[in-house]
């Protein structure tokens, strides 16, 4: 799968993407080659419930943050939002085209009727952002551990439904 924006390629990891996620995330190489292998099983589902798609620059070809859309529940009609980006590449636009090419991709491709989005209270941009895609604040909640982030913080819940979506 394949997204392309005007700055932007969102597609699949592969195994040369490596290197690269080292570079840009506090990961490992066992971890990351994990994450890899899980990410193309998933690629062989009829029904995928997760797609975590690499950003990479048209630019340089560079793999420099991943954006997911996952726990995807069709019957419901609604998914979960992450991302991460590379520090030298923040406060560029990069992250705000990737997620608009995601929720695109949610609401138009997979029909969904509902995207939810979490980031740590501290998360100062990254709050900002969602806020500026037009997500809800829905609340906080206290010394929640997040599905990816393996550490205890407080989080501020967002909600997007596609209808607020399209009147943007």
């Amino acid at each position: 799968m394949k997204i392309v924006t005007p700055r932007l390629i969102l597609r699949e990891f592969q195994e040369k993407d490596i290197a690269d996620i080292i570079a840009n995330r506090n990961s490992n190489k066992k971890e990351v080659k994990s994450q890899i292998l899980l990410n193309q099983k998933e690629i062989g589902k009829k029904k995928r419930e997760n797609y975590s798609l690499g950003i990479e620059l048209k630019s340089n070809h560079k793999l420099i943050g991943e954006i997911d859309i996952y726990r995807v529940d069709r019957f419901i009609g609604k998914a979960t939002m992450g991302y991460w980006l590379g520090e030298y590449y923040w406060r560029q636009g990069i992250m705000y085209e990737a997620a608009q090419a995601i929720i695109e991709f949610a609401f138009n491709k997979l029909k969904l009727k509902r995207i939810e989005l979490d980031t740590s209270t501290k998360n100062i941009p990254s709050n900002g952002l969602i806020k500026k895609l037009g997500f809800k604040y829905e609340g906080t909640r206290r010394k929640y551990h997040g599905p990816k982030t393996r550490i205890w913080h407080n989080a501020n819940f967002y909600g997007l439904l596609a209808s607020e979506y399209k009147t943007k």
